[in-house]
This record gives C-alpha cells, sequence and structure tokens, in this order.
C-alpha cells in the first residue's frame, strides 16, 4: 500500500516540477534566427591536386568560388568550379535563407548541357558549407533523395568579395 502511495507521489512531483511552456517561450523556439545579413559574401575552396611526373611532384590547385548576395532571406549567386585540366563549371543559383541554411537551385552549362541541382548550404563561423548525398532526377532537377542522411562537407572560407 505505501508503495501505491509512494508511486502517486512521485507522479504529481514530477508533473508539478515540469516548467510550463509560455506563449513567449514557443514564439521564440520557432523564430527563424539567421546570423548573417543582408550583404555581399564570398568564400573560397582549394583543392589541392599533386602527381608525380618522372621524379618530379607537380602541384596543381583546383578552386570553388561561391558568391552570394543575401536580401531578406533571399539569396543569389554564382558558384564557382575552375580546375587547370577540366573545362570550369560556372552557374548561378537562386533560393532562401532559414536557420543559416540556403536551400536553392544550381543552374549551370558543361558540354553544351544545362544542368540543374538542388544546392543546400550552411552558414556558420566564417564558413560556407555544401550539403552532399545522393540526388535523384526529378521534373528536370538533380534533388536530394533525403536531406537528413546528407553530410556538410568541403568548408568554403570566407573571403574578401573582389
Amino acid at each position: 500500500m505505501k508503495t501505491k502511495y509512494l508511486i502517486i507521489t512521485l507522479f504529481f512531483i514530477s508533473i508539478i516540477s515540469c516548467k510550463k511552456e509560455t506563449k513567449n517561450d514557443i514564439i521564440n523556439n520557432s523564430e527563424i534566427t539567421n546570423t548573417i545579413k543582408n550583404g555581399d559574401f564570398c568564400y573560397q575552396y582549394i583543392i589541392e591536386n599533386s602527381y608525380k611526373i618522372k621524379d618530379s611532384i607537380i602541384i596543381e590547385n583546383d578552386f570553388i568560388n561561391i558568391s552570394l548576395t543575401l536580401n531578406n532571406n533571399n539569396v543569389i549567386g554564382n558558384y564557382k568550379l575552375t580546375s587547370k585540366n577540366e573545362v570550369p563549371i560556372n552557374g548561378t543559383f537562386k533560393g532562401k535563407l532559414k536557420n543559416n541554411i540556403i536551400t536553392s537551385i544550381h543552374t549551370y552549362k558543361r558540354d553544351s548541357i544545362i544542368s540543374k541541382d538542388e544546392l543546400i548550404l550552411k552558414v556558420e563561423n566564417n564558413q560556407l558549407s555544401i550539403l552532399g548525398g545522393e540526388k535523384e532526377l526529378i521534373n528536370g532537377i538533380n534533388m536530394f533523395i533525403n536531406k537528413d542522411n546528407g553530410e556538410y562537407i568541403l568548408n568554403l572560407n570566407k573571403i574578401n568579395c573582389n
């Protein structure tokens, strides 16, 4: 019998001690918070490639450059991949910023073919990270199959825009 009262008492103590969410807490938790403000931003990632020819080691760099303009959570930008050994990929993207995540569609031309990819970027600590993951073609756009299983890769460092 004492066990029954002890369980009931513990139950009521746990209910009373739980913090009640106020309306203000609910509003603050659901607000969109972005740490970057309106303006122009540029980022770069350097890919170091090295290979051996005879007795010499050759080092060449490829570059990923992303420049973007943020205006009231609307984002437009340029994405450029420059490689010494390949034709550069240069395209534009347009999307939205929410909770420091940019969700956009990247349009580019390579070998006379226009392609569209979903491009998701995370902005944090003066870096821009690109979401990687499996994609499938949906309505002419390569879309992520499952964004939650993707991993942010290639941390591009913030640079001065020229």
